[in-house]
Protein backbone atom coordinates (compact mmCIF):
# COMPACT_ATOMS: atom_id res chain seq x y z
CA UNK A 1 0.00 0.00 0.00
CA UNK A 2 2.83 2.39 0.83
CA UNK A 3 4.62 1.53 -2.40
CA UNK A 4 1.44 2.28 -4.36
CA UNK A 5 1.17 5.67 -2.65
CA UNK A 6 4.79 6.40 -3.47
CA UNK A 7 4.26 5.46 -7.12
CA UNK A 8 1.11 7.59 -7.33
CA UNK A 9 2.78 10.60 -5.74
CA UNK A 10 5.76 10.37 -8.11
CA UNK A 11 3.39 10.12 -11.08
CA UNK A 12 1.40 13.16 -9.93
CA UNK A 13 4.65 15.02 -9.16
CA UNK A 14 5.96 14.40 -12.66
CA UNK A 15 2.69 15.19 -14.45
CA UNK A 16 1.99 18.44 -12.60
CA UNK A 17 5.64 19.42 -12.34
CA UNK A 18 6.34 18.98 -16.03
CA UNK A 19 3.09 20.52 -17.23
CA UNK A 20 3.33 23.57 -14.95
CA UNK A 21 7.06 23.90 -15.52
CA UNK A 22 6.84 23.80 -19.30
CA UNK A 23 3.84 26.10 -19.56
CA UNK A 24 5.18 28.70 -17.11
CA UNK A 25 8.66 28.41 -18.61
CA UNK A 26 7.40 29.05 -22.12
CA UNK A 27 5.24 31.98 -20.97
CA UNK A 28 8.09 33.58 -19.02
CA UNK A 29 10.50 32.82 -21.85
CA UNK A 30 8.29 34.52 -24.42
CA UNK A 31 7.67 37.51 -22.16
CA UNK A 32 11.38 37.75 -21.40
CA UNK A 33 12.17 37.53 -25.10
CA UNK A 34 9.75 40.38 -25.82
CA UNK A 35 11.14 42.51 -23.01
CA UNK A 36 14.83 41.95 -23.75
CA UNK A 37 14.43 42.04 -27.53
CA UNK A 38 15.24 39.59 -30.23
CA UNK A 39 19.04 39.85 -30.04
CA UNK A 40 21.25 38.40 -27.32
CA UNK A 41 18.58 39.26 -24.76
CA UNK A 42 16.32 36.62 -26.28
CA UNK A 43 18.57 33.88 -24.94
CA UNK A 44 18.66 35.57 -21.53
CA UNK A 45 14.84 35.84 -21.45
CA UNK A 46 14.39 32.22 -22.55
CA UNK A 47 16.92 30.98 -19.98
CA UNK A 48 15.23 32.98 -17.23
CA UNK A 49 11.80 31.74 -18.29
CA UNK A 50 12.77 28.10 -18.38
CA UNK A 51 14.59 28.37 -15.04
CA UNK A 52 11.60 30.03 -13.39
CA UNK A 53 9.28 27.46 -14.98
CA UNK A 54 11.43 24.60 -13.71
CA UNK A 55 11.44 26.03 -10.20
CA UNK A 56 7.68 26.61 -10.17
CA UNK A 57 7.10 23.19 -11.71
CA UNK A 58 9.06 21.51 -8.94
CA UNK A 59 7.21 23.49 -6.28
CA UNK A 60 3.75 22.77 -7.72
CA UNK A 61 4.66 19.14 -8.40
CA UNK A 62 5.83 18.71 -4.82
CA UNK A 63 2.66 20.32 -3.45
CA UNK A 64 0.40 18.09 -5.53
CA UNK A 65 2.61 15.04 -4.90
CA UNK A 66 2.35 15.59 -1.15
CA UNK A 67 -1.40 15.99 -1.49
CA UNK A 68 -1.82 12.78 -3.50
CA UNK A 69 0.19 10.11 -1.71
CA UNK A 70 3.61 11.35 -0.65
CA UNK A 71 2.28 12.56 2.69
CA UNK A 72 1.24 9.00 3.60
CA UNK A 73 4.68 7.67 2.66
CA UNK A 74 6.46 10.29 4.78
CA UNK A 75 4.16 9.61 7.76
CA UNK A 76 4.69 5.85 7.42
CA UNK A 77 8.48 6.15 7.32
CA UNK A 78 8.53 8.61 10.23
CA UNK A 79 6.42 6.27 12.35
CA UNK A 80 8.64 3.29 11.52
CA UNK A 81 11.79 5.26 12.37
CA UNK A 82 10.39 6.46 15.72
CA UNK A 83 9.17 2.98 16.70
CA UNK A 84 12.42 1.30 15.67
CA UNK A 85 14.72 3.81 17.36
CA UNK A 86 12.61 3.62 20.52
CA UNK A 87 13.02 -0.15 20.59
CA UNK A 88 9.29 -0.81 20.29
CA UNK A 89 9.32 -2.73 17.03
CA UNK A 90 11.82 -4.22 14.57
CA UNK A 91 12.48 -2.38 11.31
CA UNK A 92 11.50 -5.30 9.09
CA UNK A 93 8.20 -6.27 10.67
CA UNK A 94 7.27 -8.83 7.99
CA UNK A 95 10.50 -10.76 8.58
CA UNK A 96 9.84 -10.68 12.34
CA UNK A 97 6.33 -12.08 11.87
CA UNK A 98 7.55 -14.75 9.42
CA UNK A 99 10.20 -15.77 11.97
CA UNK A 100 7.45 -16.11 14.60
CA UNK A 101 5.55 -18.34 12.16
CA UNK A 102 8.66 -20.52 11.70
CA UNK A 103 8.97 -20.85 15.48
CA UNK A 104 5.25 -21.75 15.60
CA UNK A 105 4.31 -18.92 17.93
CA UNK A 106 2.05 -17.48 15.26
CA UNK A 107 0.02 -18.74 12.36
CA UNK A 108 -0.40 -16.93 9.06
CA UNK A 109 -3.98 -16.85 7.85
CA UNK A 110 -4.17 -15.06 4.49
CA UNK A 111 -2.57 -11.67 5.03
CA UNK A 112 -3.08 -11.77 8.80
CA UNK A 113 -1.23 -13.35 11.71
CA UNK A 114 -2.69 -14.89 14.84
CA UNK A 115 -1.22 -16.61 17.88
CA UNK A 116 -1.38 -20.39 17.68
CA UNK A 117 -1.76 -21.01 21.41
CA UNK A 118 -4.69 -19.43 23.22
CA UNK A 119 -2.73 -19.28 26.50
CA UNK A 120 0.02 -17.28 24.81
CA UNK A 121 -2.53 -14.92 23.24
CA UNK A 122 -4.28 -14.41 26.58
CA UNK A 123 -0.94 -13.84 28.34
CA UNK A 124 0.12 -11.10 25.92
CA UNK A 125 -3.34 -9.53 26.02
CA UNK A 126 -3.36 -9.42 29.84
CA UNK A 127 0.25 -8.28 30.36
CA UNK A 128 0.63 -4.48 30.41
CA UNK A 129 3.62 -3.45 28.40
CA UNK A 130 6.00 -1.12 30.21
CA UNK A 131 7.16 0.38 26.92
CA UNK A 132 3.61 1.12 25.80
CA UNK A 133 2.73 2.67 29.13
CA UNK A 134 5.70 5.04 28.69
CA UNK A 135 4.18 6.26 25.42
CA UNK A 136 0.91 7.27 27.06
Amino acid sequence: MVWRSLRNSITVFLIFGLSVGLSVGLIFGLIGGLIFGLGAGRLLGLTFGLSAGLLLGVIFGLIFGLRFGLKAVVQHLALRIVLTWGGYTPWNYARFLDHAVELRFMQRVGGRYRFVHDLLRKHFAATPSTKLSKLR
